[in-house]
């Protein structure tokens, strides 16, 4: 699994787009995971992570979503191990330390930190990206 991160319209999908212009891939939301798929040997590269927290925070708790995004994650590591898919997931950066004065918006805040950590710990390669360029902070 490969993380990509960085804030909103960060060159992330471009980098990605560049990073994996060899491969066969797929897009899709991150939405589409929760449901059963056939995956296949090639690149699924995975949008949409804060709509879909953003969704969930509305009727959950923190935990919850937290716990439905962790069976997520756990799926993806089973699709790469038995049937050699790749996933890249791409998550825009949310909050940058400012505390959000709406308590939906920092649980949506608090979320999305915990799950990244979540999906950082998952992932072989982690990249950030600020405006184009690509900082490796896991994986070779």
């Amino acid at each position: 699994m490969h993380f990509v991160f960085g804030g909103a319209f960060n060159g992330k999908r471009q980098w990605v787009d560049e990073y994996y212009a060899m491969e066969q891939t797929e897009t899709l939301s991150f939405q589409h995971l929760s449901r059963s798929l056939a995956f296949h040997k090639k690149v699924y590269i995975i949008e949409g992570f804060t709509l879909w927290v953003r969704e969930r925070i509305k009727t959950l708790s923190i935990n919850e979503t937290r716990g439905l995004a962790r069976q997520i994650i756990e799926k993806i590591k089973k699709e790469e191990k038995d049937k050699g898919a790749h996933f890249v997931l791409i998550g825009t950066e949310v909050g940058k330390g400012i505390v959000p004065m709406e308590p939906l918006d920092r649980n949506f805040r608090d979320v999305c930190g915990y799950i990244y950590q979540d999906m950082i710990k998952a992932a072989s390669t982690v990249d950030y990206i600020w405006y184009g360029i690509q900082e490796r902070l896991k994986g070779e």
